[in-house]
């Protein structure tokens, strides 16, 4: 990888189709124009360990992170929320890869700028939908991504977020310590929660916080974990955390 380029994160599944790879191609070109490095676990990126090892290690490489959704799954009829009062009927709902909104938290969590682009008809969920602190571009599989106004202004402002966040982490290389709240320090909470921590301590945690464990998106403690420390990060409630772990956890270094 070229240390002089900032890396980028791009968060796009395996293509599976001429269109997708052409796109996927097209936005690294893009990218690699703009001066930036482009990298991607399993496509450009490679190493000998598990993915979310991977991901974790190249997500601290990366100066910023650019999430491509593509239809990765296709259902014709579905029903949300089944045996509810909110039950309804969906139909013809694209879903991408899951790893998109893993490796966007993740990403998130340690405050990378954060670029989102979606294929029309996407479902809109997670860190793939609009009204949070970052942009999300919504386009046609067989559309011209970069001819667009909005989109290029948006795309500066990231970049130069992105340049920002290189620079600041080219200045705390050296500091031995990690502050409440930084992105090292924001790792090492999602650690505590995933690896101290039972299942059932988990819920119980998360419940003496106001959270629903069951409401946080994941299959598993571990993305359960990052999600509910990302978005303690994103409200504020940081502390709150930390002031409930050191009651609960007197063992732990929790700053």
């Amino acid at each position: 990888m070229e240390s002089n380029k900032p890396i980028i994160f791009l968060s796009v599944g395996k293509t599976h189709n001429d269109q997708q790879e052409k796109l996927v191609q097209n936005i690294e070109n893009f990218l690699i124009a703009n001066g930036l490095n482009p990298q991607t676990v399993g496509r450009t990126y490679f190493a000998n360990q598990q993915p979310l090892k991977s991901i974790e290690e190249l997500i601290h490489k990366s100066s910023g992170i650019v999430v491509v959704a593509l239809e990765r799954t296709h259902i014709q009829t579905a029903i949300e929320k089944p045996n509810s009062p909110q039950s309804k009927e969906l139909n013809e709902v694209k879903l991408p890869t899951v790893w998109n909104q893993i490796e966007a938290t993740m990403a998130y969590t340690i405050g990378l700028p954060l670029l989102v682009m979606a294929e029309n008809g996407i479902k809109s969920e997670g860190l793939i939908e609009t009204g949070y602190d970052w942009y999300v571009k919504w386009f046609s599989i067989d559309q011209i991504l970069f001819d667009d106004k909005e989109f290029s202004g948006i795309f500066e402002s990231w970049k130069k977020s992105v340049y920002a966040y290189q620079t600041s982490k080219e200045d705390n290389t050296h500091e031995p310590v990690s502050t409440i709240g930084s992105p090292k320090h924001l790792t090492q909470l999602r650690q505590i929660l995933s690896e101290k921590f039972s299942e059932d301590e988990m819920r119980t945690f998360v419940f003496d916080l106001g959270e629903d464990y069951e409401s946080l998106p994941g299959g598993n403690k571990s993305i359960k974990a990052m999600e509910l420390v990302a978005k303690m990060s994103r409200h504020g409630n940081l502390q709150a955390l930390i002031d409930l772990g050191k009651q609960s956890r007197q063992d732990i270094s929790w700053e």
